[in-house]
């Protein structure tokens, strides 16, 4: 699947100088992204087995042909003081299986499926989907005032449940399952591109994500698995822009039990703080930029931000 100007699609090292992009070599969109990594090996006694399933944000791609630690080494031992290295006092075996491009009924199908073994292993599994459900959703619309492919973010929310099932009907006791949504990663060039009278590009392409990110956290919900708002992280800013009283990523955040109907109103209703990842403004008014090079995946703060948001979640079991 193919974003108008972008060759790798997605939506999502022990080194510590993770903000260097490693070069991978160049092929096809779809681009297998299977990875190991390993930290603590010698240290502790006991080995905690992480996987994570996705597309290209736990992937770590920043671009063509480009790809850095993800989320999932931040939140298992890159970002140490709540890692869960630290926090049960394990080494990790990291085991990425991702593909980028994938949407949620291909990562179950074609990525799920073929690697029961590690999901069965798995002490931690963490999920990110939809990126490209969304990209197809968008696709029909990017530069002709035509309907929304609302079948995309159904498959979506269906997809995320099939993967979800199955990892909860093979997993062993008490492996802990994380889920995370997506963030919007071209805010402004959105905001700027008309195609349909005065309406703006973000306007027509929002109401969708929003949909898909709802389906996403409460799929997980419904099934006791915690998720792990990326899109308040990422879009919003950690303080209070608009002087309501409401730390803006608060104001934006998903609420457990929340429905689709008020949580898209109240997100469509504060769109105007909704900010491009580029000028992501932290809890202490620095602004910074989480956003990779392709203007689509996170670069590296922004995966050390995701992974900490992970953290956050706790390291409870799911089953």
């Amino acid at each position: 699947m193919k974003s108008k100007n972008l060759l790798i699609v997605a939506l999502a090292t022990s080194a510590a100088t993770a903000s260097v992009c490693s070069r991978v070599a160049q092929a096809d969109p779809l681009i297998a992204a299977d990875r190991d990594f390993k930290a603590g090996q010698g240290e502790y006694a006991q080995t905690w087995v992480s996987v994570h399933l996705g597309d290209s944000m736990v992937a770590g791609y920043c671009g063509f042909g480009c790809q850095q630690p993800s989320y999932a080494d931040y939140m298992t031992y890159l970002s140490p003081e709540n890692s869960a290295m630290n926090y049960a006092r394990v080494a990790i075996d990291g085991r990425i299986r991702a593909q980028s491009g994938f949407t949620a009924s291909e990562i179950y199908l074609k990525t799920v499926l073929q690697h029961l073994d590690d999901v069965r292993a798995a002490d931690i599994v963490t999920l990110d989907a939809c990126g490209n459900d969304y990209l197809i959703s968008r696709a029909p619309k990017e530069n002709a005032c035509v309907p929304t492919n609302e079948i995309a973010i159904q498959k979506c929310a269906d997809g995320v449940a099939n993967i979800l099932d199955k990892v909860l009907e093979v997993g062993k006791p008490g492996v802990r399952v994380r889920v995370t949504n997506i963030h919007y990663p071209v805010v402004t060039k959105d905001r700027a591109k008309k195609v349909c009278d005065s309406e703006s590009n973000f306007d027509r392409f929002l109401p969708s994500l929003v949909e898909g990110n709802w389906y996403t956290c409460e799929v997980a919900r419904q099934r006791g698995i915690p998720c792990a708002d990326t899109f308040a992280l990422v879009n919003a800013a950690d303080i209070d822009t608009n002087g309501d009283g409401i730390v803006d990523s608060e104001q934006l955040a998903w609420i457990p039990g929340e429905s689709l109907e008020s949580y898209k109103e109240r997100i469509l209703s504060h769109k105007d703080l909704i900010r491009d990842p580029e000028a992501k403004i932290l809890a202490d008014g620095s602004v910074v930029n989480i956003i990779g090079p392709d203007h689509l995946h996170l670069n590296a703060l922004g995966h050390k931000l995701v992974g900490e948001l992970h953290q956050k979640l706790g390291w409870d079991s799911t089953k």
